[in-house]
C-alpha cells in the first residue's frame, strides 16, 4: 500500500526532497490503517506525525502546505496534477491540507480496489 501512496504523491508533482512528501504518505498511511472517520487532521494527524519526525504540529502543517503548493504551482505550468482528467479538479484555488490528504486516500483506495480485483 505504502508503493501506492508514494505513486500517487509523486504523480501530484511533489519533490521527494521536500518533507511534507513525507508527512503526507504518513498521513494516508495512518488514516488507511485506522478509522479515518474518526481521525481529524489538525487533532490526530499533525501531532503525531510531529511526534514521529521529532517537530512541531504547526512544523508538520506548514510542510505539509508546502508540499501542496509545489504541486499546484506545478500543475499550472505543466498541465500535470491538478489538471489531469483523473486527479483533483481546483480551477481556481488549490486544495487545503485535509482536501488533498482524503483526495490521497480514496486514490490509494481505488488504486488497492483494482488491485485486488
Amino acid at each position: 500500500m505504502e508503493n501506492f501512496i508514494l505513486e500517487i504523491i509523486h504523480e501530484m508533482g511533489i519533490p521527494v526532497n521536500c518533507r511534507g512528501f513525507w508527512y503526507l504518505k504518513d498521513a494516508v498511511i495512518m488514516l488507511l490503517e485506522r478509522d479515518e472517520e474518526h481521525m481529524l487532521i489538525t487533532k490526530d494527524l499533525y501531532p503525531e506525525i510531529a511526534k514521529r519526525y521529532h517537530t512541531s504540529a504547526a512544523g508538520v502543517e506548514k510542510a505539509m502546505r508546502n508540499a501542496i503548493c509545489k504541486s499546484w504551482d506545478r500543475s499550472m505550468n505543466d498541465n500535470r496534477g491538478f489538471n489531469d482528467s483523473d486527479n483533483l479538479h481546483y480551477p481556481s484555488k488549490k486544495p487545503t491540507n485535509s482536501q488533498f490528504v482524503y483526495y490521497m486516500l480514496e486514490e490509494a483506495k481505488s488504486k488497492r480496489k483494482r488491485i485486488t480485483k
